[in-house]
């Protein structure tokens, strides 16, 4: 039986009272960063930052003023591809992998914590009606599809998610030559959520982005933070039949076709020459900047972003690492070799301590279009200690209110101008449980034995009920109406 078969994860990092987001020296004319307080252990960890990744401060630190990473006057070192000089401080990537008669992945780590798994189901709206994002309003669609969410809890769009028509998406952050715009606008993340919800293929997701940024363009700080933090956004898209990927500077844009193969991106661009589809004026932009002659061939990546794109598959880090691991199980591609992967802590993808991973998913998309897609999300921290629990669209579902963070409404931080000024607890009830869990675990090594045999028996459990509805083809729907939120309940009881 063919199918697709996606993977994701995401990490954030909050050192102590600090705050502060860098990448490698060929990003850094992109980026803005923070730094609060004056004490010795903060002023060590940011001279450490400074020194692991050659990066030169911009501003005054002390006092809680912003620094900045302003264009260097030197020119840029070529950034090591999916990897901070030094740390993993800030990065997310993405992986993808295809084959004709296997399955296929994606890996998405991002930035934002506390992730919810949140559902709204399909909708028909009023002609001339608004849909509010997370900072601007845009106009609504006759009609959405029902879609499954997984998100920073704060804003209104996802990083990663499915829909009912068995489109999967996720985003990462990018930046290049093109400086980002802070104006508010359309997130990548509300993107997502938009291209979900107006999309049934994956060729029709990309439509529906570009035109969006065209129209409402991105930008608007992507952090649950006072200090701004912005970037661009690269996308990949996938149903049951292909894939895409999407990758944006400002208002222009490439997508790539990805047809078998195993396929990654990263914190850059990674669009070279094989472009499927691209913005009218990409290449006259490039022209009119003087990034590209007009006579070479033209290589997106290496002519909208700093980065050496001849190093992209040899280089240490992330990137790498999880190309290797991708190449290593190619061929016998399963939902559990996935899940494998992301709790793959040597390698780096699977992270602790500050860096830790926050939240990952699993989708496969049978071939087949009379076999259910079937989403795994944990909703929680360290994939390694964590459950994947088996969503399905079907009618009726059963709102998954232990996987969705408190509703703050129009007090709401997020919706009061100026922005972020508070920060209120957005931890969902399967959240704190974990983290309850997590701290008897690291108490108690026979605590922390029982508790992980008990959630690998459960997920076990759910992967072998997933893998029989795939090989015989029935479905009780009266089942899966609550089988993630079911999963959950059984979770929490292990954390009790």
């Amino acid at each position: 039986m063919q199918r697709r078969l996606f993977f994701t994860s995401r990490r954030f990092l909050w050192p102590s009272s600090a705050q502060l987001l860098f990448t490698s020296p060929g990003l850094a004319p992109a980026l803005t960063r923070s730094f609060r307080g004056e004490s010795g252990k903060q002023r060590r960890f940011l001279q450490l930052v400074e020194k692991a990744g050659k990066l030169p401060l911009q501003g005054d630190w002390k006092g809680g003023k912003s620094i900045s990473a302003a264009p260097a006057k030197r020119k840029a070192k070529a950034a090591t591809p999916g990897r901070v000089e030094g740390s993993d401080v800030g990065l997310c990537g993405v992986r993808l992998c295809g084959r004709k008669k296997a399955a296929q992945g994606w890996l998405i780590v991002l930035l934002n914590p506390f992730p919810e798994i949140v559902f709204f189901p399909a909708a028909v709206h009023d002609l001339g009606q608004k849909v509010e994002c997370t900072y601007i309003e845009i106009e609504q669609v006759p009609k959405t599809y029902g879609v499954v969410l997984s998100r920073p809890s704060w804003l209104w769009g996802a990083e990663m998610g499915a829909n009912e028509c068995g489109v999967c998406i996720g985003n990462e952050a990018i930046w290049g030559k093109e400086e980002v715009c802070s104006d508010e606008a359309l997130l990548g993340m509300d993107l997502v959520r938009l291209g979900l919800e107006r999309a049934d293929t994956a060729e029709k997701a990309v439509d529906v982005i570009v035109e969006l940024v065209d129209k409402y363009n991105q930008g608007g700080n992507c952090m649950e933070s006072q200090m701004t933090f912005t970037y661009y956004n690269s996308f990949l898209i996938a149903d049951r039949k292909e894939a895409w990927i999407l990758e944006t500077s400002g208002k222009h844009w490439a997508a790539e076709k990805v047809k078998e193969g195993t396929r990654n991106i990263s914190n850059q661009l990674s669009i070279t020459t094989k472009i499927d589809h691209e913005h009218l004026e990409l290449r006259n932009y490039a022209l009119s900047k003087g990034w590209w002659d007009g006579k070479e061939v033209f290589d997106f990546a290496a002519t909208y972003s700093y980065v050496n794109t001849a190093r992209m598959t040899t280089a240490s880090g992330r990137y790498c690492e999880g190309y290797k691991l991708l190449k290593k199980y190619a061929g016998n591609i399963t939902a559990e070799t996935m899940m494998t992967i992301l709790r793959d802590k040597e390698s780096g993808l699977n992270m602790e301590g500050a860096f830790m991973t926050t939240g990952s998913m699993v989708s496969i998309l049978p071939q087949d279009p009379s076999l259910p897609c079937i989403h795994f999300f944990t909703g929680t921290p360290d994939p390694d200690r964590s459950v994947f629990k088996p969503f399905i669209f079907v009618e009726n579902i059963t709102q998954l209110l232990k996987t969705s963070s408190p509703v703050f409404g129009p007090e709401d931080p997020v919706k009061k101008k100026p922005r972020f000024h508070t920060k209120p607890d957005r931890r969902h009830e399967l959240y704190q449980k974990h983290e309850q869990a997590v701290a008897m675990m690291e108490s108690s090594k026979e605590k922390a034995k029982l508790i992980m045999e008990q959630i690998h028996k459960l997920e076990k459990t759910k992967i072998d009920e997933m893998e029989h509805i795939l090989q015989n083809g029935f479905l009780n729907v009266d089942e899966a109406v609550n089988l993630f939120s079911d999963c959950v309940e059984k979770e929490i009881s292990i954390y009790a």
